[in-house]
C-alpha cells in the first residue's frame, strides 16, 4: 500500500513558469517556446486553461541529467 503523505503537495514544490525561468537563467520566453517544442523540464498543467507549473524536484533532476562537466 501506497503512503498518501507521498502523494501530497506542499506549498513550495510547485514553481511558477517566472520561478523556473529564474531558476534556468533563461528568459519564461525561452521556456514556453521548450514546451511547445516538448523539450526542456517537465511540467504540469492542471487545466488547458491553466499557467504550466514545474515540479520543484523533477526540475532540479532535469538540470542534474543536463548538466555538463
Amino acid at each position: 500500500m501506497k503512503n498518501e503523505a507521498q502523494n501530497t503537495v506542499e506549498p513550495g514544490d510547485l514553481l511558477t513558469e517566472i520561478e523556473a525561468a529564474r531558476i534556468l537563467r533563461i528568459k519564461k520566453d525561452t521556456l514556453r517556446k521548450w514546451r511547445q517544442r516538448k523539450k526542456g523540464p517537465p511540467y504540469v498543467q492542471p487545466w488547458p486553461w491553466s499557467s504550466s507549473l514545474y515540479p520543484r524536484k523533477e526540475l532540479a533532476d532535469w538540470i542534474s541529467a543536463n548538466t555538463t562537466t
